[in-house]
């Protein structure tokens, strides 16, 4: 039986650009922002969100939805697999809300730790 952490749901708009990451290793002040171990409420931590381009034609045409991610997040905090397990309307943000996901960052789990969930998921919401 595989582990579930829960939905986490993230609200774009039209406004929103891919802040890009500055680098691949978190920041001293990212790395503060972790709560330790076991976190709290038991629930990954994410401390580096990059957030999808909102795609032109869905701007156009006033298009808003989801994606929902499903994700495997490694010890040291990285995505370590990701995909789309589901997103309305199809096909419209899945490749940008993937890519941004994929550039996340998770509080690194600190030596002798037991493992984040097996499955992470996450929603990425659209609105104008």
């Amino acid at each position: 039986m595989r582990t579930l952490a829960p939905l986490l749901f993230l609200a774009l708009s039209s406004s929103s650009l891919a802040a890009g990451c500055a680098g691949d290793a978190l920041s001293t002040s990212e790395l503060a922002s972790c709560p330790g171990w076991p976190n709290p409420d038991g629930h990954v931590v994410p401390v580096r969100l990059v957030e999808p381009y909102y795609p032109a034609r869905a701007v156009r045409e006033r298009i808003e939805g989801y994606v929902d991610i499903e994700a495997v997040i490694g010890r040291d905090g990285r995505v370590q697999s990701a995909e789309v397990e589901q997103s309305a309307p199809p096909g419209v943000f899945d490749q940008t809300a993937l890519k941004a996901f994929l550039s996340w960052r998770y509080c690194p789990l600190p030596e002798g730790a037991p493992s984040y969930p097996d499955t992470v998921r996450v929603r990425l919401g659209f609105a104008l």
